[in-house]
């Protein structure tokens, strides 16, 4: 019990610290409503250490693929869980300093953070994307963020057929986005994909 408590506090203390420290103000737009208010961004783990007990690590945005652009350049600090949960993101194997990935962020109270919320909802995305486990996957992941940027540039009937067109991607990214897109347009979906959740890469 005592341990469980001081994990509690750790939380509460890292939200009070972290989120004052390495992070910026940002504002959110429009522009982040084809991804559900997220940003999609390349970014390199530049820390992961221990703070009471918890494991934090620290990433830095080398770039903005879809989203806010002024996450650009920022260093976004988050919480590494061992048990799953809302909002707790599971990273196996363990983040490695220096590697890459592809992430979503978001603007919370004038602040980035590591949006895993969304990252789990959407788990058929399989995100974060890191290039160390699977350069193949890495590329399959900005393939289909190409497809989010062209599906955001259109509108009413176009897109309605480039999402069904995209259905048939052979990029299970891009077929399964689309039809969550698809569906959540149509009133038919509350925008959580199926299936069994698994293991974050």
């Amino acid at each position: 019990m005592k341990r469980t408590l001081l994990q509690r506090f750790s939380v509460l203390l890292f939200a009070c610290l972290f989120l004052r420290v390495g992070l910026v103000d940002c504002r959110a737009t429009n522009t982040t409503e084809i991804m559900d208010g997220s940003s999609a961004v390349k970014a390199t783990v530049r820390s992961v250490g221990v703070t009471n007990g918890l494991r934090i690590a620290v990433l830095s945005v080398d770039d903005v693929i879809l989203g806010e652009q002024d996450a650009k350049g920022k260093a976004i600090s988050f919480p590494l869980y061992e048990k799953g949960g809302l909002g707790a993101l599971i990273i196996h194997p363990s983040l490695e300093i220096g590697e890459e990935g592809i992430w979503l962020v978001r603007c919370i109270k004038g602040h980035y953070v590591i949006d895993t919320v969304q990252m789990q909802k959407w788990h058929e995305m399989n995100l974060p994307a890191r290039k160390k486990i699977s350069e193949q996957d890495y590329d399959a992941a900005l393939e289909w963020l190409s497809t989010v940027v062209a599906v955001s540039q259109v509108n009413g009937q176009e897109r309605k057929q480039l999402l069904q067109t995209l259905e048939r991607s052979k990029n299970r990214r891009t077929a399964e986005w689309a039809r969550l897109q698809r569906e959540k347009s149509s009133g038919t979906d509350q925008g959580h994909p199926t299936g069994k959740d698994g293991e974050r890469q």
